[in-house]
This record gives structure tokens, sequence and C-alpha cells, in this order.
């Protein structure tokens, strides 16, 4: 008995839909996390500046921000890449290029919106700075100066969840050696060689 298996094979596209799902998972994920860490952020910033009254604003106001800090860090651990193929030819061109087409438009969307959340990490920087050094008037400049700078910190952080890279690859060139399970000789007489395996190459 002869069996030969050309192209990528169930295994690989198995393999692929695993990946495509686990990174879904983690982008939603990150971005929830992201989206807390925000809240919680905002939350730091209102009990800090005592607009939600506690009996101590600064110190309860940096332990919320803190707790931001920490989600937005977080938040990164459950980040992933998309890989973005190359669509493929003939009878399946144009659903690949559907495909690809939305996940361009998600790395594009997800880079404006890292763009945008780093502009304004700098400009929580920038406010805390001049608060920091009393350019802007407060009660009390260096406390209000730190939780803005806080702040800060955490939008910067969460800005690479949302950041995103093209990985983009030819699905042509993922390809299966032939597999032989054969007690035929080969061609010439030769012994057949059972050490012949399924081999994926990408480049």
């Amino acid at each position: 008995m002869r069996t030969e298996t050309y192209g990528g094979g169930r295994e690989y596209r198995s393999t692929r839909r695993a990946k495509d799902a686990e990174a879904v998972l983690g982008e939603s994920l990150a971005v929830l996390i992201a989206i807390g860490a925000g809240a919680l952020a905002l939350i730091g910033l209102l009990v800090g500046f005592n607009i939600i009254e506690t009996d101590n604003p600064y110190n309860n106001g940096l332990l919320w921000l803190m707790s931001s800090v920490i989600a937005a860090i977080g938040a990164n651990v459950f980040r992933r890449e998309p890989h973005v193929p190359v669509p493929p030819a003939e009878s399946t061109e144009t659903r690949g290029r559907s495909a690809t087409t939305g996940l361009e438009a998600m790395v594009n969307v997800g880079n404006g919106m890292a763009v945008m959340t780093a502009i304004g990490a700098g400009a929580l920087g920038v406010i805390g700075l001049l608060v920091g050094f009393d350019n802007i008037g407060t009660d009390n400049p260096f406390n209000n100066g730190v939780l803005w700078l806080v702040a800060g910190i955490v939008t910067a952080i969460c800005a690479n969840v949302f950041r995103r890279e093209h990985h983009v690859f030819d699905e042509s060139e993922v390809r299966t050696t032939t597999t032989r399970t054969s007690s035929e000789p080969r061609a010439g007489g030769a012994e057949p060689d059972m050490g012949d395996r399924p081999e994926t190459r990408m480049r």
C-alpha cells in the first residue's frame, strides 16, 4: 500500500485553526483587561483628587492607580500578533483576499488606537510635570503631579496592548513533503526507507 500526501494537509489546517482561536481569545482578554485597567486608573484619579470623597484621598487614590498598573501589565501577557496570510490563488482567491483584508483592517485599527492612547499618555505625563512643578496651581503640587504621572504610566502600558504588527506569510510556501508508507521497493530496486516523515517548512 502506498500513501502520498502533498500540501499542508489536515494537520496543518487544524493547527492553524487552533492558533487563530488562541489569538482571538488572547486579544479579547488583553483588550478587556486593558479597559479594566483604564477604569481603575480613572477611579484612582477621582479618589486622589477627592472628587470621590474619602478620608485619605491621596493614599487611597494611589492604591487604585497602582492596582491599575498591575492590570495594565497583566493585559500585555495575553496580547497576540495576527499572522496575515497572502491570498491563495485560483478558486480560493476571493475568499483569501476577504480574510486578509479583515485582518489588515484589525491591524490598522489596533495601531491607530495604540497611537491615540500613546498620545494620551504623553499628555498625562506633561500635565503631571506641570502640576508637580506647581506651574498649574494646586493645593498639593507634588502629590497631585504623582497621580497624573501614574495615570500616564498606566495609559502608556495599555497603548502596547492595541499595537499590532503584520506577520505576512505565503501559505503556498507551507508544504509537507511526500509521505511513503510502503513495503514495496523503490525504483531501481532500493529498499524502502521507513524514515520518511512529513516536514513542514515556512518561509
